[in-house]
């Protein structure tokens, strides 16, 4: 079962002006350690 993280509201140094894509933060990389096992394929 996946877990809620938080994002940290500080994350970004500079405002947006549209939507765009953004390198993976610490939380994700967290999350993915610890729960996708090591060679996991997600669908």
């Amino acid at each position: 079962m996946l877990k809620r993280v938080e994002p940290d509201p500080n994350r970004f140094s500079e405002p947006v002006d549209e939507p765009t894509l953004v390198e993976e933060g610490e939380e994700a990389r967290r999350t993915e350690r610890e729960l996708l096992p090591e060679g996991a394929i997600v669908l």
